[in-house]
């Protein structure tokens, strides 16, 4: 492969890395919005039990942005890899946009929680998902104090509604579950470095 062809791919990583740093910040300001009308509509008394949705729309929000992300850690390595297989072809470190990345953002190899760097949890990005974080937190948790106050009134017309808040704790703590393990053991981004490495020491 020529080192026209790593470039392009090099291009290509670069572009997807800002495209799902884009998507991020719309679909949650997107959620953001949606959570505001929402709870103003639950203000209103006949559309009180609008706010029994928040808790989970702000979990799939965390989840869909959980998702982005993890498309952004994919692009970091593929062009990590693409720019030191460069370097090492001109015998240079010319390209050093992933040594900056490493101590700017967050080290790829290190520990994570989503956007948490347990290997450096004072930088921006972790701070920013700090942010996001707790503030979805706290808007979990008053809506679901405030839908286990529905409860009584909407659960006799409505018996199901009885296990609202077990299936709410039960799906979000498995949701939880899943990115820690997904992104603390970090499986499937050796796999793809293990793919890199057999495929850039064959040029």
């Amino acid at each position: 492969m020529s080192q026209g062809m790593l470039r392009a791919q090099l291009r290509r990583m670069r572009a997807m890395n800002f495209k799902y740093h884009s998507l991020f910040f719309r679909q949650i300001n997107f959620w953001i919005a949606v959570n505001a009308v929402l709870l103003v509509a639950s203000l209103l008394e006949p559309l009180r039990a609008a706010v029994l949705l928040v808790p989970y729309l702000v979990l799939y929000a965390a989840m869909q942005g959980a998702f982005h992300f993890h498309y952004i850690i994919f692009a970091r390595r593929y062009a990590r890899a693409l720019e030191q297989k460069l370097n090492q072809l001109n015998g240079n470190d010319a390209l050093i946009a992933h040594k900056l990345e490493e101590v700017y953002l967050f080290p790829l190899d290190a520990p994570r929680f989503v956007g948490v760097s347990l290997g450096n949890p004072l930088t921006f990005f972790s701070a920013i998902t700090f942010h996001y974080g707790i503030a979805g937190t706290l808007l979990w948790a008053l809506a679901l104090y405030r839908g286990w106050q529905l409860l009584p009134h909407l659960a006799p017309n409505f018996a199901p509604i009885n296990f609202y808040l077990p299936v709410t704790l039960v799906w979000t703590l498995a949701n939880l579950l899943y990115l820690a393990w997904h992104f603390m053991g970090q499986r499937d981004e050796k796999r793809v470095e293990e793919q890199l490495q057999m495929f850039l020491a064959e040029k």
